[in-house]
């Protein structure tokens, strides 16, 4: 294992400096403890303690989706489109579809699904029973949607129960 004395500044999807020729997240990264990787916007991240393999997979993953041109908030952005193109033209309505997007984006992510979420999303907004029904149909809808785009992230998480609909 390589002394970490100095931080590195190391891609994750880059050759491992060690040598080996294998990407640093699957090489050393596991092994330093406590790392820093450049992040996509050429700034570094602190990477602390001891990642599971599935978790270097998905960040390896997701960094090489990042300088394939499609980082975390565009991934996002095409989610949450059909909210988007529901809004029309005023800002205000937009900023709300957005934020409709990045709400139903974490409750499809949540580990042990999206109804505890849901019912406080929907007491918060303390919506007619009508409404809530409507509401809870469109994020039903939206977690299905996740599920099909991003089918790495819910790999092994079938049966953790979804959103019901009405």
């Amino acid at each position: 294992m390589r002394s970490m004395s100095a931080p590195s500044r190391t891609s994750m999807n880059g050759p491992c400096p060690c040598g080996s020729g294998v990407k640093y997240g699957k090489c050393c990264l596991p092994k330093d403890g406590t790392a820093r990787v450049d992040d996509h916007r050429g700034g570094s991240l602190a990477v602390e303690g001891e990642p599971s393999p599935e978790a270097l997979d998905l960040a390896a993953d997701q960094s090489e989706q990042n300088e394939a041109g499609e980082g975390f908030a565009a991934q996002v952005m095409r989610f949450s489109q059909p909210l988007i193109d529901g809004a029309g033209d005023d800002p205000e309505t937009l900023r709300r579809a957005i934020t409709l997007g990045m709400i139903f984006w974490n409750m499809a992510t949540l580990e042990d699904g999206p109804e505890e979420m849901l019912k406080g999303v929907l007491k918060d907004l303390a919506l007619t029973q009508e409404q809530a029904a409507e509401f809870s149909a469109l994020a039903a809808d939206m977690v299905e949607r996740h599920e099909e785009m991003f089918p790495e992230l819910h790999a092994g998480r079938k049966g953790r129960g979804g959103v019901t609909k009405g």
